[in-house]
């Protein structure tokens, strides 16, 4: 693999990883794509990826398995330091996370949660709540350069501030 940055992408829908996986192969990241979370707990213990793009509901009826496996990702300590960016269609219909207090450490531009792209040279992104252990979240399906920016950007910090959280 060289000195490419590995991306792990974890979502049930197999059309948007294949679209996901072209546009960031393009950006020069390597993919492994899992389509379930038992696939994606295995693939980020063995593979240790850089950085895992994780959708929050997976299956029918959208249970909600991509967050209980970010609980289960920071309470391991192999894999607790792993860049987690949440990727979720749940906020174009309630837009939950743009108003919490905090945020992933970017920019917000006004019009986040609105379904804008932002200009070449910003960073979009939703706020993260402190009780959701996550480096980021997108809304799906992502723009590509949107996505783009948003992976470059979380790689840069190598390690996830919430490595050795605890469930409370």
């Amino acid at each position: 693999m060289g000195n490419k940055r590995t991306v792990l992408l974890a979502d049930d829908d197999i059309d948007l990883v294949e679209t996901m996986k072209i546009v960031l192969e393009a950006a020069g990241f390597d993919i492994i794509p899992a389509y379930d979370t038992i696939s994606a707990f295995e693939k980020l213990k063995t593979e240790k990826p850089d950085l895992m793009i994780l959708d929050v509901m997976f299956g029918p009826g959208g249970k909600t398995n991509g967050l209980e496996l970010v609980s289960k990702i920071r309470q391991d300590s192999a894999v607790s330091g792993t860049l987690i960016l949440m990727i979720t269609s749940v906020n174009l219909k309630l837009p939950v996370f743009d108003n919490l207090p905090e945020m992933d450490g970017m920019p917000v531009p006004p019009e986040a949660g609105q379904g804008k792209s932002p200009g070449k040279d910003e960073i979009f992104t939703l706020d993260v709540p402190s009780y959701l252990p996550v480096d980021g979240f997108i809304n799906k399906p992502a723009e590509p350069d949107e996505l783009v920016l948003k992976v470059k950007s979380l790689l840069e910090k190598k390690t996830s501030k919430w490595a050795g959280w605890k469930k409370k």
